[in-house]
């Protein structure tokens, strides 16, 4: 089988990339697997995740990046609707439909698809799904979208993402054979939303590991790209507050993005600088998680975090806001401890302070989290690709909505 996964990048930093490499490294062990994204492939950082060399990478053309080149009235339309609203009605359909993705463009790309013969196509994330959607029907290939974020953080969240395009992805999405979210709830609110039938597919942990993070240390870890969704700001909020309490436990802080100078800027401001430290980017997660007790996960909105599945596989606990991603991966006081949104950056601080000064409390949820992440093993999660992939099971789209 072909199977081409279309991402916008497998390059960058992102936990969207990093499952996708993931998934791919596993299925090209049964079938031909090509990814297809913005990146020029002869970058250095290629195999930042570790794609295989046996997945074929290609850039695609510039038309392909269907709605960062529309033209510059399209794009002033787009903003105009995402503020009011404006298109995002079934009277004003047609407009949004030509605005969006214009018909020329459609064609080009299912040109372009149809050339390669690929028996199943994946768009990966939001709009690459939607786009693959308005193009199905001149496709020769299965097609298949993949939802990386929470719904709510997709459709529900101000501004951001897919806010005020519901009628885009309500007429199309029910064309795809396939749409894959990534919890029992994004299914409820996908279906009930778009009137479809998703299927959930849970992320699989990226690495299995004998050695498992001590309960003992007095460090925590917090991972990921520097930008609002992950919510770092409101984490150097709670430490300057832990700190005030505890004196003796520390922070690694692992990633990087376009918000780190903000987040450097915070700290020195609270005087944080001996309490948090900035290592970068790291391929070597464990490495840190094996100096660390707790893992921190002050996020705004989540998919389903692969930092967590980590967090999981190695033994440490997580505190986390109480996001929707969170549910199928923690419950309150066994993996870990979940604040309530409401509480903000104090109430993460305080679930810290509760969490550092019990030892025992550690090593309980430390055991908890090893169970825990047998969940998520490649062993469960990839033949439930595979089945989709053959067409085991239709989601079977009420066409007539």
């Amino acid at each position: 089988m072909k199977i081409c996964f279309w991402v916008s990048h497998i390059n960058t930093v992102g936990g969207v990339q990093r499952v996708t490499a993931l998934i791919a490294n596993e299925l090209i062990k049964y079938h031909q697997v090509t990814i297809l994204s913005n990146d020029k492939v002869d970058t250095k950082q290629k195999n930042i995740y570790g794609v295989s060399d046996s997945v074929h990478i290609i850039e695609q053309p510039e038309y392909l990046d269907v709605f960062g080149t529309l033209p510059k009235i399209n794009k002033i339309i787009k903003r105009i609707n995402k503020k009011t609203g404006i298109l995002n009605k079934k009277s004003t359909f047609k407009i949004a439909d030509k605005i969006y993705f214009p018909y020329k463009k459609r064609k080009q790309a299912a040109a372009f698809f149809n050339e390669f013969n690929f028996d199943v196509i994946i768009g990966v994330q939001g709009y690459n799904s939607l786009a693959l959607a308005m193009i199905t029907d001149d496709l020769n290939s299965k097609t298949i979208g993949w939802q990386h974020n929470s719904f709510r953080a997709y459709f529900r969240n101000k501004d951001q993402y897919y806010w005020n395009q519901d009628v885009l992805f309500a007429h199309y999405l029910k064309k795809l054979d396939n749409y894959i979210v990534l919890n029992e709830n994004d299914k409820k609110n996908i279906d009930q939303a778009f009137g479809i039938r998703s299927e959930y597919i849970y992320n699989p942990k990226s690495f299995v590991s004998s050695e498992k993070s001590s309960p003992h240390s007095k460090y925590f870890i917090a991972a990921g790209r520097f930008c609002k969704a992950k919510g770092f700001d409101t984490l150097v909020e709670s430490m300057s507050v832990f700190t005030d309490k505890v004196k003796n436990w520390k922070l690694y802080l692992v990633g990087d993005g376009d918000d780190k100078p903000q987040i450097e800027k915070m700290i020195a401001e609270k005087g944080l600088t001996d309490y948090i430290e900035l290592p970068g980017f790291s391929n070597d997660i464990k490495s840190y998680f094996l100096k660390s007790s707790v893992l921190l996960l002050p996020s705004r909105w989540e998919g389903m975090p692969m930092i967590v599945l980590e967090a999981l596989e190695m033994g440490c606990p997580i505190i986390s806001f109480d996001i929707d991603a969170i549910a199928p991966l923690i419950s309150d006081g066994k993996e870990g401890i979940i604040v309530p949104n409401e509480e903000g950056a104090n109430g993460f601080a305080q679930a810290m302070i509760k969490i550092s000064q019990d030892d025992a409390l550690r090593e309980a949820l430390s055991e908890q989290a090893i169970k825990k992440s047998e969940e998520f093993s490649t062993d469960l999660i990839v033949p439930k690709w595979i089945r989709v992939l053959s067409g085991g099971e239709n989601n079977s789209y009420d066409h007539n909505d």
